[in-house]
């Protein structure tokens, strides 16, 4: 543009008379574009707010509810500038609007929704978007002033410094959020196509660190007003009479040349106005793009998994690493190492200040296989071989093969049963290893079992025949050195030991003695004897007997043989008269030959005797003569 055009645009807005009236305020937003338009009919300016995301249409632009103040500059000039940013020094993130109005700074306050006056003195006229200072910190607005192409920045703190001097015949300004700032200068294409069109990038101090060719077949002018959303440019565009106002666009990638688009009017939506300047929040140049990949997406469960980060565009990257959705605390640096659960997604937020971007990452899914514990145990680890039999240790989880070693154990591979009757003693070691598997690693467990053979435990043969009660047998068995004996019940042998080979038996009652032979390795094998004795209990009774005190047969009583328990005893003697003259009833005393005090007669006597014999007490009786010698 030129200063006839610059002159045109200020003469239209000189006659603005407006007041400040407030309706509900529509702030401004980081993806949307807002058009300051001069009202040719009302001669007022207004915020018109425009979607690039959808076409235009007859509400895209659309009337934004803000209005601007009414105070004039010291040319009796209106608000002809527009920026967005936060309410600066305020710490506040909430969008709002900035504009110069009576040549100071005013913003929209986002709070009470009404303008205030900074006081703070503006030198240009043409607001840029909003970015950080120098020092990275604080936000800061550039602005320039038309006639002399000088660039400002306000913080506002105070009033705006100067910052440098660039081509002449701009229209207006961006920044970014590095302290950076941009301007556009078109012109007409030359002969052969080649264009003196571009875009520059300035740094904080005036330096210019880049510039981009700009394609420009249309002629578009530099423009009253330039904005950034994403990588796009906006700006507006007059035709030679000033009657139909559009919006051209260019996009910015890397640096490849930018092409600007053809036009489309927005005349009837702004009302016949005019575009005096453009605000954005102009954060993003270019869109950045970051790419997670790890090193396994498929793992055993425990294992650490690395991922890795690529970005794409932007420098000084910040980085933020989430799973499922939350932050992890300190994973800030493009890598992260991590171990996994099933079904964990990860995903990395990027933060670029020199793009001033915040994107996400991909999405990486876990699959993780968590195995079942593996368990091998055995509830006894000594087995006796008693012939036949089976034992199936307890493990976990199924599906794994068993081995042993050495050989002689009749093992089945896959349930871990052991065939007791078809397997030789011996020391084995059994291992259960787990099925391959495409993520976790092969594991193995092991334990250690003894098969022992029983010990012979034989009762050697003993004589036939019968046997009487209290009778003695001697027993025996073959002798095993290591090897302990045990004869039991206890009864049978009260005077003998029960842990020899050979014991000595007595044969106290009828039943079963056993015998229990125990190896060196804890093995138990028993033999059994039944004995079934008879009552041997002959009683006999003397036909005579010589009470003289001689010590020969001086009493007269029951001969019993062997060890015959009797019960029951009564011995009666009678004289010839058939009178009794003797009861006893003590088997071991008997008659001593006296009746009534005095020695009986020399003759013959009746007895009668009545006893119960033997273990199992027999019933016996007897009538006799006794003869009593002197």
């Amino acid at each position: 543009m030129n200063y006839l055009s610059l002159s045109k645009k200020y003469w239209l807005f000189f006659f603005l008379l407006c007041s400040a009236q407030f309706s509900y305020a529509q702030l401004p937003q980081a993806d949307k574009v807002y058009l300051l338009v001069f009202d040719m009919t009302l001669f007022v300016p207004r915020i018109y707010t425009y979607d690039p995301a959808q076409p235009i249409s007859a509400g895209n632009p659309s009337l934004n509810s803000i209005t601007l103040p009414t105070a004039l500059n010291s040319l009796g000039l209106p608000a002809l500038a527009l920026t967005v940013s936060p309410v600066l020094g305020s710490g506040d993130p909430t969008l709002t609007f900035y504009t110069v109005a009576g040549n100071t700074y005013w913003y929209y306050n986002p709070v009470t929704l009404s303008w205030v006056n900074t006081g703070h003195s503006a030198s240009g006229l043409n607001l840029g978007s909003s970015g950080l200072s120098a020092a990275g910190t604080t936000e800061v607005i550039y602005n320039l002033e038309p006639f002399s192409s000088a660039i400002y920045r306000y913080d506002g703190t105070g009033n705006d410094v100067l910052v440098a001097l660039t081509q002449d015949n701009l229209g207006d300004i961006v920044g970014d959020c590095e302290g950076n700032f941009y301007v556009l200068q078109l012109a007409a294409s030359g002969s052969g196509g080649t264009s003196t069109s571009y875009l520059e990038k300035y740094g904080p101090t005036g330096a210019i660190l880049q510039t981009w060719t700009v394609n420009n077949p249309n002629n578009y002018t530099s423009p009253f007003g330039l904005g950034i959303v994403g990588n796009t440019l906006y700006f507006d565009h007059f035709d030679t009479d000033y009657d139909t106002t559009s919006i051209a666009s260019g996009t910015i990638m890397g640096a490849l040349p930018i092409d600007l688009n053809a036009t489309t009017s927005i005349t009837a939506q702004i009302n016949n106005g005019l575009v005096a300047d453009i605000g954005t929040r102009g954060r993003a140049m270019l869109p950045s793009v970051i790419t997670i990949a790890a090193s396994a997406t498929a793992v055993c469960s425990g294992s650490p998994v690395s991922f890795t980060s690529t970005v794409t565009a932007g420098t000084d990257p910040q980085y933020q690493w989430f799973v499922n959705g939350a932050a992890v605390a300190g994973a800030t640096l493009s890598t992260f190492d991590y171990v996994p659960g099933q079904g964990d997604q990860v995903r990395c937020q990027l933060a670029s200040s020199t793009w001033c971007v915040t994107v996400m990452s991909n999405v990486i899914t876990m699959q993780v296989e968590t195995p079942a514990t593996p368990q091998l145990s055995f509830d006894t680890k000594k087995f006796c071989l008693k012939g036949s039999g089976s034992y199936t240790p307890v493990f976990t989880p199924a599906g794994g093969v068993f081995s042993a070693a050495p050989a002689g154990l009749s093992l089945n591979t896959t349930t871990g049963e052991i065939d007791l009757g078809q397997s030789v003693s011996g020391t084995y070691i059994i291992a259960y290893a787990s099925s391959p598997s495409s993520l976790c690693p092969p594991w193995s467990l092991s334990d250690t079992i003894l098969l022992a053979p029983v010990p012979l435990a034989e009762i050697n043969p003993v004589p036939e025949g019968d046997r009487c009660y209290f009778d003695t047998l001697q027993l025996s068995t073959v002798f095993t050195n290591g090897y302990t004996y045990l004869w039991s019940p206890a009864t049978y042998f009260p005077q003998s030991s029960t842990s020899s080979a050979t014991v000595v038996a007595h044969l106290v009652n009828a039943g079963q003695i056993v015998l229990t032979v125990t190896s060196d390795k804890g093995c138990i094998s028993t033999d059994s004897l039944a004995v079934d004795p008879i009552d041997c209990c002959d009683v006999l009774m003397p036909s005579a007997f010589s009470p003289n005190g001689d010590g020969l047969n001086d009493i007269f009583g029951p001969v019993i043989r062997g060890e015959c328990p009797v019960g029951g005893f009564v011995l009666d003697i009678y004289n010839r008269y058939g009178t009794r003259i003797y009861s006893g009833h003590d088997a071991s005393k008997g008659w001593n030959g006296y009746a009534g005090g005095q020695q009986a007669d020399v003759g013959t006597y009746m007895y009668e005797i009545r006893l119960l014999r033997g273990v199992k007490q027999t019933q016996y009786y007897r009538r006799g003569d006794v003869t009593l010698i002197r």
